[in-house]
């Protein structure tokens, strides 16, 4: 398959550090999956408001 759904995250510190993560995900222009994929993003950056200071993988 060379359809993608892609979403690429940069976080960007002090002190000149970076990191960038990428997910990819199969799928057919126009399926719903990658908007899903972006809510499911979103929900988890809105709920780490709630969370500690650092990095937190779910």
């Amino acid at each position: 398959m060379i359809d993608w759904h892609i979403v690429e995250v940069e976080a960007v510190g002090p002190d000149g550090f970076a990191v960038t993560t990428t997910r990819k995900n199969p799928a057919k222009p126009g399926a719903v999956t990658g908007q899903l994929t972006y809510y499911s993003f979103l929900a988890s950056i809105k709920e780490s408001i709630y969370k500690p200071a650092g990095v937190h993988i779910c």
